[in-house]
């Protein structure tokens, strides 16, 4: 799940029955998540910050939890990627 959404940045946190090592790619259309952001340590419940984002944009992401043996598992909410909203900052 998208939490802490803000208009620079949001956190993905997703949970998993065993250590795992997150990852998210993401982007602005399911087709090229061309971003990466991941965290190196094993959790149950990783939560990964994504600091390159910009306000008023509507981004895709998918998953990716690797255990502590190497196997990884992907998820990408059936192939149409999951997605959050950036607010907008208004221009003063």
């Amino acid at each position: 799940q998208a939490i802490n959404i803000g208009p620079r940045t949001a956190t993905i946190r997703f949970n998993a029955d065993e250590l795992v090592r997150g990852k998210v790619y993401y982007g602005l259309s399911c087709g090229a998540l061309d971003h990466v952001a991941e965290v190196t340590s094993f959790s149950t419940m990783p939560a990964i910050q994504l600091t390159e984002v910009l306000d008023d944009r509507t981004y895709f992401y998918a998953v990716e939890a690797t255990d502590e043996a190497g196997n990884s598992a992907t998820s990408n909410n059936g192939g149409a990627c999951y997605s959050f909203t950036t607010p907008d900052v208004p221009d003063y």
